[in-house]
């Protein structure tokens, strides 16, 4: 798990629990290009996606919400593929 990834998210908790929304979406597209960056890309991390969608939605965005969700879809079935 990337470090500055977990970061992005813990900050995006916060700001949310703070209500201010703007500063929390901030952090979660931080978040997006840190799953992206291909410095630190290992993979996308199934639980930082998970997470970000559920976020997603609590500030209120359900289209951001639902490319993360449907990115956590085909990452589980890449990895059952793998798996077989």
């Amino acid at each position: 798990m990337n470090e500055t990834a977990v970061i992005s998210v813990l900050m995006a908790a916060s700001y949310l629990q703070m209500r201010q929304l703007d500063d929390a979406k901030v952090e979660l597209r931080r978040l997006d290009h840190e799953l992206f960056t291909s410095l630190y890309n290992y993979g996308e991390d199934p639980v930082n996606v998970l997470l970000s969608a559920v976020l997603w939605e609590q500030v209120g965005d359900q289209a951001e919400a639902r490319v993360d969700w449907l990115r956590l879809r085909d990452l589980r079935s890449l990895l059952k593929e793998r798996d077989e």
